[in-house]
């Protein structure tokens, strides 16, 4: 299918940041598009490592396992957001989890020469690129934490002030609004069961830190709700 920019905003796109539009259209242009239905698997557990993707519209998440082999929801993949580029940089890897898309998903898949030969040329990509992948050491890092707290309150809590990260802000200081996910999803982000995961939506709504509306959270508090994540206190305080 061939690749429409129509309508696309570049600037959702934190890879193609300071990267001029024309070398952002000759990146995008080796790639292939493809449409997936909501619960598609995009990418499964040891795939063989040879495509990048990047999300055009949708949602998508990553299902890995933990210690007792148990599958989590790791992270979100939104608009903007890509995956597969570790393979990328490692000689004969396969993937570590799985990609399962929460909507409709439509991505550009990039093979890994023509991905590394992109790079080569535009180094501000290859600059990018190192930057979010910074990023994202320091939430996966912060998200391993997450199943040794002691408190469910605080898995709930620190899981999503990991999200908001994906949210959208719709005030420059106000809420932010995370993706409409089914209770089954928010509980497997959050390690919890649903019912455990209802009742901490509840305390946290008691405390001012979020509204919940039709499975879908806004942040209203987040100086609150990091307060609730903190490992190091308690979760709710008299």
């Amino acid at each position: 299918m061939a690749i429409d920019l129509a309508g696309v905003n570049l600037q959702e796109f934190p890879l193609f940041e300071g990267v001029d539009e024309g070398e952002v259209r000759k990146f995008l242009s080796v790639g292939f598009h493809f449409c997936y239905e909501s619960g598609a698997l995009l990418v499964s557990k040891e795939d063989a490592g040879e495509t990048f993707f990047l999300v055009m519209k949708g949602l998508a998440k990553l299902v890995l396992r933990n210690s007792k082999q148990e599958q989590f929801n790791a992270a979100l993949f939104r608009t903007g957001d890509f995956f597969g580029e570790m393979s990328m940089l490692e000689p004969n890897t396969v993937r570590n989890g799985d990609i399962v898309s929460l909507q409709d998903v439509e991505v550009i898949a990039i093979h890994k020469k023509d991905f590394l030969k992109s790079f080569q040329e535009t180094p501000m990509l290859a600059f990018n690129l190192a930057r979010i992948l910074a990023q994202r050491i320091r939430l996966m890092n912060d998200r391993l934490m997450t199943d040794r707290l002691p408190d469910n309150l605080q898995k709930v809590a620190h899981t999503l002030v990991m999200l908001t990260s994906k949210g959208v802000s719709f005030q420059d200081q106000g809420p932010v609004l995370l993706p409409q996910l089914s209770l089954k999803e928010w509980a497997l982000f959050c390690y919890t069961s649903g019912e455990v995961f209802m009742d901490s939506i509840e305390q946290l709504k008691q405390l001012g830190a979020l509204e919940w509306h039709n499975q879908r959270i806004v942040v209203t508090d987040l100086a609150a709700l990091q307060r609730c994540a903190k490992p190091d206190q308690p979760a709710v305080q008299s």
